[in-house]
């Protein structure tokens, strides 16, 4: 599973307003089934696609404790 982009599919469900990070799309057994490098990427990816335009109506808020934060 390509998580950053399984990522950009679910960030949908979030409801707009609504301050999240990549993991919170993610069940617990999901998010900790995955290697701890692949997910650090995935936040990578993810705010680089945000960054870019790519998700639409996501924006990057800033960093909590070394893992990205989008609204």
């Amino acid at each position: 599973m390509n998580i950053s982009q399984e990522a950009v599919k679910r960030v949908n469900s979030v409801e707009p307003g609504t301050e999240f990070t990549v993991k919170d799309l993610f069940t617990g057994i999901e998010w900790y089934s995955f290697l701890n490098n692949q997910r650090l990427s995935a936040d990578k990816v993810f705010l680089d696609l945000v960054e870019s335009g790519q998700v639409p109506n996501v924006s990057a808020l800033g960093k909590k404790s070394e893992i990205n934060t989008f609204i």
